[in-house]
């Protein structure tokens, strides 16, 4: 994702406290204009301070809600950076940004399991 000369567009991360910070960061070293959305205060604590980032706390709880904060913040780019079991959000934010044609990006952890065959031994 690459920015353009003074172009100030507005990305949207969906995240918890370990990925959505150093996401956070490339996109403003970026120049880009960032909202992060975190569960809790105490998560929004692990994002740096920068004036053009902006945390929102809280939870989501529609498709609605989705698409007014899309519009209402001018956002161009949704981030799902949740956690993997964050199904609801996650089909949701698929649902919103399909509805009003805006881009979202999925970020996949790797897994630290790299053998799964004998995952379960008792």
């Amino acid at each position: 994702m690459q920015n353009q000369g003074n172009c100030y567009k507005n990305v949207w991360i969906l995240s918890g406290t370990s990925d959505g910070p150093v996401i956070a960061n490339r996109l403003l070293e970026l120049n880009y204009s960032v909202f992060a959305s975190v569960l809790t205060y105490k998560a929004g604590q692990a994002y740096i301070e920068n004036p053009k980032l902006h945390i929102i706390t809280g939870k989501l709880n529609n498709k609605d809600q989705i698409i007014n904060f899309i519009n209402k913040n001018k956002i161009t780019c949704v981030v799902d950076a949740t956690h993997p079991f964050a199904v609801i959000i996650s089909k949701n934010l698929n649902k919103a940004c399909k509805e009003i044609n805006t881009p979202l990006l999925i970020f996949e952890r790797k897994s630290l399991i790299k053998n799964t065959n004998n995952f379960f031994l008792y």
